[in-house]
Order: C-alpha cells, then sequence, then structure tokens
C-alpha cells in the first residue's frame, strides 16, 4: 500500500512510501527519483542522520541512477561509511562537493534529456537539485553559470526568446536550454571554451527561497 510521507533522504514532503521486501521500501521522491531503501538506514536517516554522505550528494546518486540508468538505488548503512563503500556501490560516478565540473556535466546532460528539440528551453525546479548533486539553489546557480561561461547553456528565465518556451515556474523557479556550442559538445563528448553567451544573475527572492532550501538546506 502506497502512502505519502516525507523522503528520508532530502526530507521533501509528498514523497510515496510502499513496501519492497523484506525490511525494504521503496521511495518515489519528487526530487531523488525512485529508490529502495533498507529500513534500518531509513531508521538512522530519520533519527539520527549520518555525517556521511552529505544528503545532497546520496540524494543525487537517487535521482541520477533513476534517471540514467532507470533502477533503484539500494540506500543501505553501509553507504554510510566512507566514500570507498559509496563508490563501490554507485555505478555513476559521485562529484565530490567541489567538483563543479561534473556537477555541471550532469545538468547539461539533464538539459540533453530533457530537450526533444534543438532550441527548447527547460525548467528547472528545486526538484533539479538533485540532478547536479548540488545542496541548495546558490551552488546550483553557481554550476549554471559555470556552464554558460563556457557558452554550453543560456539563461532564458526572465524572458524566453519569441515569447516562446517555458515560462519560469512559480516559486523562483528557472528556465535554461543548450546552446549550438551545447550540443556540439555533447555529441562530441569534448568541451571546448568559448566566450560567455550568458550571465546568472545571484539576487534571490527570499519569499521564493523557501522552495529551494527545504529538506536539503
Amino acid at each position: 500500500m502506497d502512502n505519502r510521507t516525507q523522503c528520508p533522504v532530502c526530507r521533501a514532503p509528498n514523497a510515496t512510501h510502499s513496501g519492497a521486501g523484506a525490511n525494504t521500501f521503496e521511495i518515489h521522491c519528487p526530487r531523488c527519483g525512485r529508490f529502495q531503501i533498507q529500513a534500518l538506514a531509513e531508521t538512522q536517516l530519520m533519527n539520527s542522520p549520518p555525517a556521511f554522505p552529505p544528503a545532497h550528494l546520496l540524494s543525487g546518486l537517487c535521482r541520477n541512477t533513476w534517471d540514467i540508468l532507470g533502477e533503484r538505488l539500494l540506500v543501505t548503512v553501509d553507504l554510510f561509511k566512507s566514500w570507498a563503500e559509496l563508490d563501490k556501490v554507485a555505478k555513476l560516478a559521485v562529484p565530490r562537493d567541489t567538483d563543479v565540473a561534473a556537477k555541471g556535466d550532469y545538468l547539461l546532460r539533464y538539459l540533453r534529456r530533457r530537450s526533444k528539440t534543438l532550441a527548447e528551453s527547460v525548467a528547472l525546479t528545486p526538484n533539479e537539485l538533485a540532478v547536479g548533486f548540488c545542496a541548495n539553489k546558490q551552488e546550483l546557480l553557481f554550476c549554471l553559470r559555470y556552464l554558460a561561461e563556457r557558452g554550453l547553456i543560456e539563461d532564458e528565465t526572465a524572458a524566453p526568446r519569441g515569447g516562446k518556451g517555458p515560462q519560469a515556474p512559480q516559486g523562483g523557479g528557472l528556465v535554461y536550454r543548450l546552446t549550438p556550442a551545447g550540443w556540439a559538445a555533447l555529441d562530441t563528448a569534448s568541451v571546448q571554451p568559448a566566450q560567455p553567451l550568458a550571465a546568472v544573475s545571484l539576487t534571490l527572492d527570499k519569499d521564493a527561497d523557501a522552495l529551494w532550501t527545504q529538506g536539503l538546506s
């Protein structure tokens, strides 16, 4: 039986919680995607969160394992021990906290997966923090700026060109799209430096930021 509860990883509300076997549950979280978790690990995350791994990195691993591989990561207490244990289980590379290039690459590939046409704009909500293994909106903007300064993406948040494309979602959402250089970089798997095509504003709306800081921050 499904029921709605708080996600044990990112603490976002409205996650679906259901049984998946002996002492194992399946979680469907808008931010973390679909993953499985052992009862002991869930209890520890909810009652006495471990120092490792940082919640946003575990959230990112769950989300990208589901989005990219279509597989459900099984979260156990072993993952809370060390980088070695986490890397042993992970089927994707887990960026270290300051690895802006790796986080940017995950974001770039997410924009590609969401783009049906070359010029399509993609809306980013607080749920997409996990896509880039980002702890908060400021870090997400930093990683997006890294991509923009290399000419791989451009900011469409303020005014999508020609009035087309998604408007910025309510709650301070963002809208970006791949540039021609971004598409070419993904096609060739070789990112070439380019002149900046966009700048990211770091001026944040305090009222809207509540949605971004809820849970992980």
